[in-house]
């Protein structure tokens, strides 16, 4: 996962403009504001992205080009568009042809331009342009750490490479513990089920300045921790696993505790209960 954080183009995560930009206001003390538009919403996805958006004061050396990366939903355009000054395509506009742009047909004219819109904020002068990301809802405590390692960035590159490489280090210690715990020990032979269940979607979303690998990872401990308290002789750290997947898995996502109540669930009906009291006994 070191290495995909290294080697994948920048941003070519999905969503990972607007979580550096997430990461990087957690790291200055600052959770956002709920902007203010000027315009109503023209489409479904311009009414929720509106809903999870704020508004944050960052550096400009520190904000990505555009939230949208040039190859992104473009399978045939290559990442070396983004050293192309066409690249910025909507991010280029100021905030009064961004409205116009979107208006003109009556609804949101690309996904583009939906996005960069979000950056358009009503204020007394008339539209201008801030600095915004549409997860400015989610919790902020995945991005603490990448948050803070970008802070030793000086460019916008740096930033992002900086929180990959954090996150990669919570995930793949994550990942390391669920697997020691799930294959019975360092020397433990169940390594089968770990290895499977370690998908090479996994090891890059935990490559990515994206909540989704501390998300995965914490599940995948907190799993591991469980299937190891079940056997006849727990393995050493098996609960410290569920703990760390647990705490993890609360803190990522709004989902998290709904997810966690899933994990914990089907470990209580496939443990049954009189092993269940033997384990709390």
């Amino acid at each position: 996962m070191f290495v995909q954080a290294g080697a994948n183009p920048p941003w070519a995560a999905p969503d990972e403009p607007a979580q550096q930009i997430k990461a990087a206001a957690l790291a200055r003390g600052q959770l956002g504001a709920r902007p203010r538009y000027g315009r109503a919403p023209l489409t479904f996805d311009e009414v929720f992205s509106r809903r999870l958006t704020r508004t944050v004061a960052l550096p400009p050396a520190v904000v990505p080009p555009q939230q949208l990366p040039c190859f992104a939903l473009r399978s045939a355009v290559r990442s070396s568009c983004l050293d192309e000054p066409a690249a910025l395509g909507p991010w280029a506009l100021d905030a009064a042809a961004r409205i116009a742009q979107n208006s003109a047909a009556g609804r949101a004219e690309s996904i583009d331009g939906m996005i960069a819109g979000l950056d358009a904020v009503d204020a007394p002068g008339g539209p201008r342009l801030a600095t915004s990301t549409y997860f400015g809802a989610y919790p902020p405590f995945a991005y603490a750490l990448p948050g803070i390692a970008g802070r030793l960035g000086t460019t916008p590159r740096g930033v992002l490479y900086l929180g990959r490489l954090a996150n990669a280090t919570i995930c793949g210690a994550l990942l390391a513990l669920g697997t020691i715990v799930g294959a019975g020990g360092v020397r433990g032979r169940r390594l089968l089920g770990p290895l499977l269940a370690v998908t090479p979607m996994v090891v890059f979303v935990s490559g990515t300045l994206s909540a989704s690998g501390a998300e995965i990872a914490s599940g995948y401990c907190c799993a591991a921790g469980l299937l190891a308290v079940r056997r006849a002789r727990p393995t050493k750290g098996a609960w410290p696993a569920v703990a760390c997947g647990a705490l993890g898995l609360v803190a990522a996502r709004q989902l998290g505790p709904w997810e966690l109540s899933l994990l914990l669930g089907s470990f209580a009906a496939a443990t049954g209960r009189r092993r269940l009291v033997a384990l709390w006994a």
